[in-house]
C-alpha cells in the first residue's frame, strides 16, 4: 500500500540502510520493516515500534516469535 511505502521509505532514510538486529548496512532490498513488539503481541503498528531488519534476522526473529506463540 502506499502507506506502507511511504513508511519504508522514511524508514530506510531514518535508520541509514541499517539492520537494528545485527547493525550490518545492508542494500535497500535486503531489508523489511519489522515490528519491534510483534502485532500479534499487542504492539503498536506505528512508526516508533518499527525497525529495519535484514532478511536473514528478520526470518529468525519471526520464527522466534511463532515459537513463543505456540508455546504461551
Amino acid at each position: 500500500t502506499y502507506r506502507s511505502q511511504k513508511r519504508r521509505k522514511f524508514m530506510l532514510k531514518r535508520d541509514e540502510l541499517t539492520c537494528a538486529i545485527c547493525g550490518q548496512v545492508r542494500l535497500a532490498t535486503d531489508l523489511q520493516v519489522d515490528h519491534v513488539i510483534p502485532l500479534a503481541e499487542g504492539g503498536p503498528d506505528t512508526i516508533e515500534n518499527c525497525q529495519l531488519a535484514c532478511l536473514e534476522c528478520h526470518s529468525r526473529k519471526t520464527s522466534e516469535e511463532a515459537r513463543r506463540g505456540r508455546s504461551g
